[in-house]
């Protein structure tokens, strides 16, 4: 089941208000794919696509000019800060902290939708060089996980073996119930989210369901070694077996561990 980001269904509309049409035929062509967006970031959507490119490059334009001069890597660190950055996002829409909304390394006063106006236009710039027609993107597209295994990161091991799972699309973000966090650095690699995800019934635990994103064996030749990760990735669920009872009926294979 994929969910609406309550984060884009609030902040979507407001990036449109502050937007003035005409400012770059770029930015209309972004303006229209987020117009009619309901906010479920699916992997078949275009307005995900639209809201997190203008997203990304509001909060650089907002805060990148004046974060530059504590080092290079100051604005990954904010970017990261989920929840002082969204309050310091959602205090300029409310008219409270304007002071970020002013480029100081320009000598002209900019007003919030100036910064907004710019934004979607570097939005395109930006999906339109790295992955393409921006019109023809889904959020699948962009947005997409590689489970990593460190060995990879050896080139000659990764050549003739690839120990990672993946990429698969992804849908949801940070922002969702679905998580699925990618970093500004390397937008959209999904960088973060649940490692299990598990439905527990406490009045009968065999009526539990639970997922892994790869697979339960870590031998790399198990046929269990990424054998769940389509269904984690379209957000399904597999029977979860609690009791001896329960096991024998199902006829699963197990293993128990007998003290001498």
């Amino acid at each position: 089941m994929i969910f609406p980001s309550p984060f884009a269904q609030d902040y979507g509309p407001l990036f449109l208000k502050n937007y003035v049409k005409g400012f770059s035929d770029n930015g209309d062509i972004i303006f229209s794919m987020l117009k009619d967006w309901d906010g479920v970031e699916s992997i078949d959507s275009k307005g995900a696509v639209a809201f997190h490119a203008v997203y990304i490059h509001l909060v650089q334009n907002l805060f990148q000019d004046e974060l530059q001069s504590f080092g290079n890597d100051s604005f990954d660190t904010f970017y990261s800060l989920k929840y002082i950055r969204s309050l310091a996002i959602r205090s300029i829409f409310d008219g409270e902290a304007t002071l970020w909304v002013d480029n100081v390394l320009t000598s002209d006063l900019e007003s919030l939708s100036d910064i907004v106006n710019q934004s979607f236009d570097d939005a395109y710039s930006f999906l339109d060089q790295n992955y393409g027609n921006p019109t023809t993107l889904t959020w699948g597209d962009v947005h997409q996980v590689t489970y990593s295994h460190r060995l990879d990161k050896d080139p000659l091991v990764k050549r003739f073996i690839n120990f990672s799972v993946g990429p698969y699309p992804m849908a949801g973000s940070g922002m969702t119930p679905r998580a699925a966090s990618y970093s500004v650095s390397s937008p959209f690699e999904v960088r973060a989210g649940s490692s299990m995800r598990r439905v527990i019934d406490f009045s009968n635990f065999d009526n539990g369901f639970s997922i892994l994103p790869t697979g339960q064996s870590g031998l790399f030749r198990s046929k269990h070694y990424d054998d769940q990760t389509d269904m984690y990735n379209k957000g399904e669920f597999k029977p979860f077996r609690f009791s001896y009872d329960a096991l024998d009926k199902a006829k699963s294979s197990k293993m128990i561990f007998q003290s001498k």
